[in-house]
């Protein structure tokens, strides 16, 4: 059995990425590696143009250069990690993943995965199975705004004080994440789903305001440690107010996580469950392409 590997870290790279990599969340998921193997880091937009890479080796010399390609050769994994801002870059991210298809070594997450997982479909076929999930339901295109004011999300017994709309496909980070009450007309919200074509519906959780929302991160279905997230608005993203701290959950948090990745269709190295924190809590989320770990501060 080999002692060494050369693996890939695919990444967003920035004037920060070597200190981010060195001294915040990849930490958690590096450190290991970095002792046993050599690490290569490259950004995930360049990979297959041909264009001038620098890839850095994370040992005794790091910041030794080793050398420059847009491409995978020699390396027997690659890593997908903190991808930066993929929303609105839907051709160059399948560009990328159809470079990487052709990568002859494991890649993890599995592409299949990640694939599937761009498509918040997996919300509506968790909510339809049964597990506790914030209702979703994909929005009809020709939905009037008074029509999707008036919408019922089956076996959703509480008050709806508002209807959460966010993009199916390729949404992070709070991107076109909007309530229904914020469109000032009909035409603004027939422009909202013919720019977004896909679209899908949430009632929106109180919870989120007073509590935030709970990180449960697994590393091939084992849990590892809990993270919560608090800004005081009901999108509660990595930004320059949000707060963290670490979160131990309960037994009800862990089964309700469990329940939504243990039939994953396909499989999974890590995986984020996002959850309202609340004493009946759903989920929100379950990020498998471009998951930050969000270290407690």
């Amino acid at each position: 059995m080999r002692s060494r590997y050369n693996i890939g870290l695919v990444a967003e790279i920035d004037a920060n990425s070597k200190d981010n990599i060195k001294d915040h969340e990849w930490r958690f998921r590096f450190n290991s590696l970095r002792r046993n193997n050599n690490i290569y880091l490259f950004d995930w937009k360049d990979l297959g143009k041909g264009l001038s890479l620098r890839r850095y080796v994370f040992g005794n010399d790091e910041s030794k250069e080793l050398r420059e390609g847009g491409n995978l050769d020699g390396l027997d994994i690659v890593h997908i990690g903190q991808l930066g801002r993929i929303y609105q870059r839907v051709e160059q991210f399948n560009n990328f993943l159809d470079n990487l298809g052709c990568f002859g070594g494991r890649v993890i997450n599995p592409l299949e995965t990640i694939r599937g997982n761009l498509s918040k479909q997996y919300l509506v076929d968790l909510y339809e199975k049964g597990v506790p999930v914030i209702p979703t339901i994909q929005l009809p295109n020709n939905l009037s705004l008074e029509e999707a004011c008036d919408m019922e999300f089956s076996g959703w017994s509480e008050r709806i004080e508002d209807i959460v709309s966010k993009p199916k496909n390729f949404g992070e980070r709070g991107e076109d994440v909007v309530t229904l009450s914020s469109f000032n007309s009909d035409e603004e919200f027939q422009n909202y789903l013919h720019e977004n074509r896909n679209v899908l519906a949430q009632p929106l959780i109180r919870d989120l305001y007073t509590g935030g929302e709970n990180s449960l991160i697994f590393l091939r279905g084992r849990f590892i440690y809990g993270v919560n997230k608090f800004t005081g608005d009901f999108k509660v993203n990595a930004s320059e107010g949000t707060m963290y701290a670490r979160h131990f959950p309960g037994e009800k948090e862990l089964d309700i996580a469990r329940r939504a990745i243990s039939d994953w269709p396909t499989p999974f190295d890590y995986v984020r469950v996002d959850m309202v924190n609340s004493e009946n809590p759903l989920i929100m989320e379950v990020e498998m392409v471009n998951p930050s770990f969000y270290e407690s501060r």
